[in-house]
């Protein structure tokens, strides 16, 4: 279903590698919080009534349902479950709207054992009619790829299959299936009567295929064996309570000026008040000194608030220690899509403008910049028609837009006319609130291009496929660089092999065997799948160098394109930072490509996103688990000499361990890294922390996230963590990039926004102790390996170079934790129960299983040593009250199941810790409330040592005042 405008966040159209998280890759399973509890956990969806497996909390196995009209025609289903003790059962109606037949299925699940489960499930048609298939599916998880399946026939013969499945057939007459995961536990199928399974990465067990008769029953049934006793859940009612003692957060905005912990006067206002922000090699600079933003993400007609909220977030921001909001997407509609007029796209809505004047100057009167994001994929308006004629070509006009897709922008240069009048109309616009333009204001601190997109990442396949001009065009330009390059055809064809021109590829990519070079026409047709290494030298060999030519057009084409709008932005008299894009191009020679094209105008800019799942079993991970993976992980994308920013990133709801994201970026990115821009991601806020978790999946306001800024953005902005110095490079020359002569591999993993990477010779895991960067270099230079041992300790925590933050890997997927250990911010993050740990200034001991414990210096020139007051945050997850979560993995309820209550209030997972002071002096211990206002009560405190519990004591936050 399309989520709401509070929702809308476009995923990426491209899986680049693996489908799950490096996480989980890298890690065994996650071990439970009861060590007497089964190893495995089942869960039937409270929707379609079918099974999720999991390990520990870890995917396992997965059982799906799909069925298909006739050639693959789409259906329409209503599906239910019903829970009864030990057992689901299903009903789904199926409608196929080519022959207006019907069938219904019935069935479920029972388990009969601790380890074993039986299925069965009846298909029974209304009427007689052809289909493409009904079938239930099975998706093994990747501790099953090393053994494979084993096939057992009704023959009694026996075949073996690779794990994911190829496209095809197990066979028609399966009587068993079994898996083996790499502890040697096995997973047995076996089926009542012999069963056709065909394969497409799943494997799709057949209840009916081709045609269904009337009068005829089609059965499906087996016993499933797992290798362990398994907890069932079949519905809600079975799951035991979970969030007992949890508190309810109450922070509410204003946040008063008596707060302990407001930021507000950090804040140096107005912004730009001793000029703008420029880039010096790797930094950003303002009034002579390294500047660092931290920001957040407001988008969509959310960036032209009523004046009242504009100032209530802006107020609310300041206060947060957030010092820059990237306006996304401000322009890329008109309505609820952003202040686009009605007409065109490349004018705007004077009264939208207007709002968006008033909310650009709360925030610079605040101390808070700003990034100005246009669009998310540029439109064409009814208006525009006539400026661009084969509009209809790129897609169909739905609500008042034509929205071409990725890869258009690069191609058309009327496209990139609509932006740069839409852009350049606003940097000329003088907002009345400031009296400046919008090129003039020094609080304007970046202009970004073009978001999400790049010329190396597969769209223009498609654009060419569907457009006739834009093929023509795009045709008649990479047939002219060939001759510009190759100056003869005997040369071209030499070079390329008589495979590549007019093959089968470009059939393949839905592209016409019609390329001459006579005649000026040769497509510059890819993705990052054919770019790719591993296949440019296998499948793929024959037309190596054609891909090979046109990875370096398409890098040539976003160059052009680059620096000419670049010169239109310049040309309105913004002499600030600027961005190309923000998205990936594969890896190897594609991804560098494009990395160098973004490098040569300004600041390095990423996204990245961590816990994405589906709204039942959710990717749970936690990001302390793997050190340098998850959103860190992008780090590897930094640019020896340019700055870094990291613009859209969060842990996707119902991923619980949001508040390890601050502690990790702040800390290890923010910090050690050196990076110099955030913006966590969120669509809009009401200038206050969230209600509820789980009305967006992107939560940037929600109290288990936000609510460690006063301590996080203290952090930051007084540059608590020591930047490490660069310690390893990776050398990249261009020009080798197309002979495809790189030096050394690098793997990207890509599922939708959520990336991981990953390097043969400065791994992920090195930025928890140095900082390693790309540099571009004038001729090839080889690139040595860096040796995580010398900054790895003997029981296997790594150290930073720094000497400040130690990052403790997790034994499984909710495990592991970092230690932060600085004058001005000491803390641990992460799973830590039972362990005492020595800080700095203090000793800490959590009884809870998960949590962020911060001891922040609450004045600006404060530290733990000397300072008059410390600031306690102490946050672990949040939940809806109400909400069902079984074994922190299955989502029954967000908090709105039963008896039509409406979703919410926000409650909080207790915090318990002991914390022993080591430093003079007499401490004082004052509860504060969600807004950081001192409460009157105090905690007693016994030879400097003070226990804390957030639920005894409802509140996540404390202050300790010494004499």
């Amino acid at each position: 279903m399309m989520p709401t405008r509070s929702y809308l966040k476009l995923p990426c159209l491209l899986i680049v590698a693996a489908t799950l998280s490096t996480a989980l890759l890298q890690l065994p399973a996650a071990s439970s919080a009861d060590a007497s509890a089964p190893a495995f956990s089942a869960a039937a969806s409270p929707r379609s009534g079918l099974l999720t497996i999991l390990k520990h909390g870890s995917p396992y196995l997965d059982f799906n349902y799909y069925d298909w009209d006739d050639n693959w025609g789409g259906v329409t289903r209503e599906q239910f479950s019903t829970e009864a003790r030990d057992a689901v059962s299903f009903n789904y109606t199926t409608n196929l709207p080519k022959s207006k037949a019907s069938f219904t299925i019935t069935g479920g699940w029972r388990q009969t054992a601790p380890d074993t489960f039986k299925f069965n499930a009846v298909l029974t048609p209304e009427t007689t009619a052809p289909l493409t298939m009904a079938q239930f599916s099975f998706a093994p998880a990747p501790t099953f790829r090393a053994a494979g399946a084993r096939i057992i026939h009704a023959n009694g013969s026996v075949t073996t299959k690779d794990i994911p499945f190829a496209r095809g057939s197990l066979g028609d007459d399966i009587t068993q299936v079994i898996l083996t995961d790499t502890s040697g536990g096995k997973v047995v199928f076996t089926f009542d009567s012999a069963t056709q399974i065909s394969t497409d990465g799943q494997a799709r067990m057949v209840l009916v295929k081709d045609r269904m008769e009337a009068g005829k029953t089609y059965p499906l049934a087996f016993t499933l064996t797992i290798p362990g006793s398994a907890k069932f859940y079949p519905g809600p009612d079975s799951v035991p309570p979970s969030n007992v003692g949890w508190y309810e957060f109450k922070g509410q905005s204003p946040i008063p000026a008596t707060s302990e912990w407001t930021l507000s006067s950090w804040l140096e206002s107005p912004a730009g008040k001793h000029g703008r922000i420029t880039r010096a090699d790797d930094k950003l600079i303002y009034d002579g000194h390294p500047i660092k933003l931290w920001g957040i993400n407001i988008t969509y007609r959310a960036c032209s608030p009523d004046k009242e909220l504009a100032d209530r977030r802006a107020d609310f921001y300041a206060a947060m220690g957030i010092n820059a909001v990237r306006l996304h997407k401000y322009a890329d509609g008109s309505t609820w899509a952003g202040i686009q007029s009605k007409g065109s796209s490349a004018s705007l809505d004077p009264a939208e403008l207007d709002k968006m004047d008033y909310f650009v100057a709360a925030l610079k009167k605040r101390g808070i910049y700003v990034k100005l994001s246009p669009v998310f994929m540029m439109g064409i308006g009814p208006d525009d028609l006539a400026s661009v004629p084969y509009a209809s070509e790129l897609a169909e006009m739905k609500g008042g837009r034509i929205k071409p897709a990725h890869g258009c922008f690069y191609v058309s240069t009327e496209l990139q006319d609509l932006l740069l009048k839409q852009v350049t109309s606003l940097l000329k616009h003088t907002n009345p609130y400031t009296g400046l333009t919008y090129a003039e204001d020094p609080a304007i601190a970046y202009v970004e291009t073009y978001n999400e997109d790049d010329a190396l990442f597969g769209g223009i396949n498609g654009i060419l496929a569907r457009s006739p001009t834009m093929r023509t065009r795009t045709g008649a330009k990479f047939a002219s660089w060939l001759k510009n390059k190759y100056e003869s055809e005997n040369a071209f064809l030499a070079a390329w092999g008589d495979k590549a021109l007019n093959g089968s590829f470009l059939s393949n990519q839905k592209l016409p065997r019609n390329e001459s070079w006579s005649e000026g026409r040769i497509y510059p047709a890819g993705n990052p799948w054919f770019f790719d290494p591993d296949n440019l030298n296998t499948s793929q060999a024959s037309i190596k160098q054609r891909l090979l030519d046109t990875m370096t057009f398409l890098y040539d084409l976003q160059n052009e394109v680059y620096a000419r709008y670049h010169a239109g932005i310049r040309a309105t008299g913004y002499s600030g930072e600027m961005i190309a894009s923000n998205w990936q191009a594969g890896r190897a020679m594609s991804h560098l490509y494009n990395l160098h094209s973004d490098y040569l105008i300004g600041t390095i800019d990423r996204h990245n996103y961590f816990g994405h799942g589906d709204s039942f079993s959710f990717n749970n991970t936690s990001m302390v688990a793997v050190p340098g993976g998850g959103s860190l992980s992008t780090s590897l994308q930094q640019v020896g000499d340019r700055p870094y920013m990291l613009s859209e990133w969060i842990h996707s709801t119902p991923n619980e361990w949001g508040v390890e994201g601050p502690a990790i970026i702040g800390a290890y990115g923010m910090g050690l890294q050196g990076w110099d821009v955030s913006f966590p991601f969120q669509n809009e806020d009401d200038g206050t922390f969230s209600t509820v978790i789980g009305r967006s999946p992107f939560n940037a306001v929600a109290p288990n996230f936000l609510g460690i800024f006063p301590a996080v953005s203290r952090q930051v902005l007084r540059g608590d963590v020591t930047e490490s110095p660069v310690v390893h490079v990776r050398n990249v020359n261009i020009p080798s990039l197309a002979t495809g002569q790189v030096g050394f591999d690098e793997k990207v993993s890509q599922e939708h926004d959520v990336k991981t990477f990953d390097s043969d010779v400065f791994p992920a895991a090195a930025l928890a102790a140095v900082r390693g960067v790309v540099r571009f270099t004038d001729k090839f230079t080889p690139t040595k390996k860096f040796d995580l041992a010398a900054y790895t300790t003997k029981d296997g925590d790594i150290l930073s170079a720094t000497k400040q933050l130690r990052w403790h890997p997790g034994a499984d997927s909710q495990d592991g934790y970092i230690v932060i250990n600085t004058p001005g911010t000491q803390a641990v993050v992460g799973f830590t129960k039972g362990q005492p740990l020595t800080l700095g200034n203090a000793r800490v001991q959590l009884d809870s299983r998960y949590a962020a414990l911060y001891l922040t210096a609450r004045d600006q020139t404060g530290t733990l040593a000397t300072g008059k007051a410390i600031l306690i945050s102490a946050i672990a997850r949040a939940r809806n009250a109400g909400s069902i979560v079984a074994d922190d993995a299955f989502l029954f309820s967000r908090g709105d199941a039963k008896r039509g209550k409406p979703i919410g209030p926000v409650i909080m997972e207790p915090v318990v810790a002991t914390i022993q002071f080591s430093r003079p002096g007499a401490p004082t211990v004052y509860l504060l409330d969600h807004n950081g206002v001192k409460t009157g009560k105090t905690l007693p405190v016994t030879n400097g040592s003070v226990k804390i519990d957030t639920g005894r004591d409802a509140t996540p936050y404390y202050l300790v005042e010494f004499k």
